[in-house]
């Protein structure tokens, strides 16, 4: 194998490993949008160290996956 052909093999192989561990990452932030109310903001409830509240927002970053239910 020359050794152009084996450093493009590598690099391919590099950019495929770097892409596809992109892609499992389910922790990477996502930059949201929250929705304006008229009404006040939802009151945060805080039980056991877990505290929740319900808003409405959207992803301002659209080529990020959507995250997995319950998991911010």
């Amino acid at each position: 194998m020359t050794i152009r052909l084996m450093i493009a093999a590598l690099s391919m192989a590099l950019a495929a490993a770097t892409f596809a561990a992109r892609e499992t990452r389910a922790e990477s932030p996502q930059a949201l949008g929250l929705v304006a109310t008229a009404e006040p903001a939802p009151t945060m409830q805080c039980q056991d160290g877990l505290c929740t509240a319900y808003i409405s927002a959207f992803c301002l970053e659209e080529h990020h996956k959507s995250p997995r239910a319950r998991a911010a």
